[in-house]
């Protein structure tokens, strides 16, 4: 496509720009795995994989679930405008517009991934014990990493204690914090990548 019939129009950009990241992200995967296992593959049970998807979808869920109910609190209007994109690395930024925001969005993409998850699980003959339980480790992971955060702020919060106006300061935005790291790294775990919260603040 040449640049003067679309080739350089925002959305040519912005498709290029995905594909760009598309790639390098897949090259970062494949070094990853090879310097992790190189050609000798871990071995793994079917349904012990699909059951540990469950449990770290639904701890994503959990958290965002968390992240976006925050945000509506706060103020409702950012869940339909506001931030639909985020870019690292080169050419960091953000994209503000009408539109569901990205938060919004990863939560909806995780709750349609983990009814995928537990739906291929059922199919596969993983008893529904089994997947309620992997649900149940989920939601625990979830909840000792909120847990941890707050033993921080604690701790944070005793070494300040003549000032009170700093601790409510740093008490919000702690609360802030844990909800926008949370989900990334969750995914980050769940993706088996070393988590970064990088360009994670909307």
């Amino acid at each position: 496509m040449c640049r003067k019939h679309g080739g350089n129009t925002p959305q040519a950009l912005a498709a290029a720009e995905r594909r760009t990241q598309a790639e390098a992200a897949q090259r970062e995967l494949g070094r990853a795995l090879a310097e992790a296992y190189g050609t000798s593959v871990p071995t793994v049970d079917p349904a012990d994989a699909m059951l540990q998807a469950v449990s770290w979808k639904h701890a994503e869920v959990t958290v965002l679930r968390t992240k976006v109910a925050g945000m509506a609190m706060d103020d409702p209007k950012s869940l339909v405008w506001g931030v639909t994109r985020q870019h690292t690395g080169e050419g960091y930024g953000t994209t503000r517009e009408s539109g569901e925001n990205i938060w919004l969005q990863m939560l909806h993409k995780s709750e349609e991934q983990l009814v995928r998850f537990s739906a291929a699980a059922r199919s596969a003959g993983c008893d529904e014990a089994r997947i309620l339980a992997a649900e149940r480790y989920g939601t625990q992971i979830a909840s000792m990493l909120q847990a941890f955060a707050a033993a921080q702020l604690a701790a944070v919060s005793r070494l300040l204690a003549d000032h009170e106006e700093a601790v409510a300061l740093l008490a919000d935005a702690w609360s802030q914090i844990v909800r926008e790291t949370a989900p990334v790294v969750l995914r980050a775990i769940d993706a088996g990548t070393a988590p970064t919260t990088e360009g994670a603040h909307p």
